[in-house]
Formats: structure tokens, sequence, C-alpha cells
């Protein structure tokens, strides 16, 4: 093989080197956009309206019950009240972090979570307050029912587990009201 012949053969070889590298890179970039187009599709797609909606107003039940039952800690009085007011205090936390929590999951979504809490009701006598906690926990179980039928619906078994969760705290919340209730 002469130089001319050699020269002629390196140049084929990095002719086609050129070529299969330069579509190689088109391939690669075709694939990757098509991957993060795919992917925002799927971000778009991952919880309905319908379910950051109730995520939402999920929050906000957990604000107000938070503050309420914050607020009966501080109010509450009478001989009763003594066993009662740590226990809200304790169930108001629990309640930020259910909001926190929710807040996390609607973030993933895309989703806003709000600022503003349901209505806020104390009322005046320990009892009242208590009535009013029980109807607050009994709302609550409702809507976190429907939100898992909606997660299970919509294939979303992270939300499902995180409100089932939250569930089983709202029915042990319910139940400590009734049974001061009882004993009132």
């Amino acid at each position: 093989m002469n130089i001319n012949q050699l020269f002629i053969c390196i140049t084929y070889l990095t002719s086609y080197t050129l070529i299969f590298t330069v579509n190689f890179i088109i391939v690669a970039s075709v694939y990757i956009s098509h991957k993060k187009f795919c992917f925002e599709l799927e971000v778009e797609e991952l919880a309905s309206e319908e379910l950051k909606d109730m995520l939402n107003q999920a929050i906000a039940r957990e604000l107000q019950v938070a503050i309420q039952y914050m607020w009966q800690h501080v109010k509450a009085s009478g001989f009763i009240s003594v066993a009662v007011v740590d226990e809200l205090k304790k169930i108001a936390i629990e309640e930020m972090k259910h909001a926190e929590s929710i807040a996390e999951r609607l973030d993933y979504f895309e989703g806003d979570p709000t600022t503003k809490p349901a209505p806020i009701t104390v009322g005046k006598k320990l009892e009242e307050m208590i009535k009013l906690d029980v109807k607050a926990e009994e709302e609550a179980i409702i809507m976190y029912k429907k939100i898992i039928e909606m997660a299970l619906k919509e294939k979303d078994y992270t939300t499902k587990y995180l409100f089932e969760g939250i569930l089983q705290q709202e029915e042990d919340h319910h139940y400590k009201f009734t049974t001061w209730l009882k004993a009132a």
C-alpha cells in the first residue's frame, strides 16, 4: 500500500466516523427530546384538577382545625379541661403536620397549596368546643374517604397511602372527642 492509498483509506475512515458520530448525536438528541416530551406530558397528568382541588380543600380543613384546636387549648377552662387541653394541643400539632404533608403532595402535582383555612369556630364552653371538634372530624373522615376513592380511581397509590394514614389519625381524634363528650 502506497502513501496515496493510505491517505484515501484514512479519509474514508474519518468520513465514516464523522458520519457515524453525527448520526449518533442526532439519534441521541431525538431520543432525549422525545423522553423529555413524554416526561412533561406525564407530569401534567399526574393528578386531575378535581383531585388537586380536593387536596386544597383538605389543606384548608387541616389549617382550620389546627388553629381551632390550638385556640381551644388556650381558651378551655374548668375542672375537666385540665385533662383535655394538653391533648388538644397535641392534636392541633398533628393537624398542622397533616396540612404540611398534603401541601407537599399538592406541590408535587404542581398545584398551589392554599394558605386560607376553612372557617374556624372555637366555641365558648368546653362541651361546645368538643361538639364542634366532633363535627369537624366527621367532615374530615367523609372528605378523606372521597380523596382515597379518587386517588384509587386515578391509580395514585401514594396519595391513597398518605390519606389512609391521615384518616386513621382523624378517626382516633374523633374517638377521643366523642369519649370526652360522653364523660362530660
